[in-house]
């Protein structure tokens, strides 16, 4: 899989591209330690009252929202500029705005199960998924992130960052061992034709 370059065999429909210094260990640091108030993430999922639902045998995630604000901009910048570059280099989607970006605390037993990241609402135009890794790697044991089927194991190391499609099937595995943080988001656009 491309690793921050452009590889011929690259099919934008199925192919990752890990980033492996989207941010620096300080800033790492910087981001997890933002001071903003913690919930327990929710699933999107519509039934006949609601599409939001807490439920924790799909997800146990803790999650801070990281508003479009003046002392966050150097985040978003940063993380906009590397969507446009990919997008132009590999994916050449369709896009034109970005989710806010999500600070996502996997503790102890923490997990997401099976998903996509498409759904519906303003998540039925999710293109471009990003999954960044803040913690140093020895501070947790488990959450892996694993797409599916077939895809081999994605390190996660500090700072680096993953893009995918957003309809590529993945997975956190359980946390068994301290805690798990990363940054995400996802890039919009017009419904896939």
């Amino acid at each position: 899989m491309p690793q921050n370059q452009s590889l011929p065999s690259f099919s934008h429909l199925t192919d990752y591209v890990l980033i492996p210094d989207l941010f620096s260990p300080e800033e790492c640091r910087e981001i997890i330690y933002t001071p903003l108030p913690v919930t327990q993430a929710q699933v999107i999922k519509y039934d006949d009252t609601s599409f939001n639902h807490l439920s924790l045998e799909q997800r146990n995630t803790k999650v801070k929202a990281i508003i479009k604000a003046p002392a966050f901009e150097w985040i978003y910048q940063r993380v906009i500029q590397k969507v446009q570059d990919i997008n132009t280099q590999y994916y050449q989607f369709e896009i034109n705005n970005m989710s806010h970006l999500q600070l996502l605390e996997y503790e102890n037993t923490g997990f997401y199960d099976s998903h996509v990241d498409i759904g519906t609402g303003e998540s039925s135009n999710r293109k471009i998924s990003m999954v960044a890794f803040l913690s140093e790697r020895s501070d947790y044991e488990g959450g892996e992130l694993l797409l599916k089927p077939g895809y081999p194991q994605l390190p996660q190391s500090m700072g680096s960052a993953v893009f995918f499609p957003s309809y590529i099937l993945h997975e956190i595995l359980p946390v068994v061992r301290g805690i798990r943080h990363t940054l995400v988001a996802w890039v919009l656009g017009p419904c896939f034709k």
